[in-house]
């Protein structure tokens, strides 16, 4: 796990999403420079080792336009 939180993107990675829930193409967009198959790589490697939770919706989430 020492060697994960030193791999480029992770800190970043950890700091864009702070304590709160983001869907993936939101976290994306708040790392510049980063390349899809990066993030969904160093998310895994996260997930795998707790640092983070990651799950797909089971439903889409009504909108309302006001």
């Amino acid at each position: 796990m020492t060697n994960l939180l030193f791999r480029k993107w992770t800190i970043a990675i950890i700091l864009s999403l702070g304590a709160e829930t983001k869907r993936y193409s939101m976290l994306h967009r708040s790392l510049p420079g980063v390349t899809q198959k990066v993030l969904t790589e160093h998310l895994k490697q996260l997930e795998r080792a707790g640092i983070v939770r990651c799950f797909a919706p089971t439903q889409l989430l009504p909108i309302s336009l006001c």
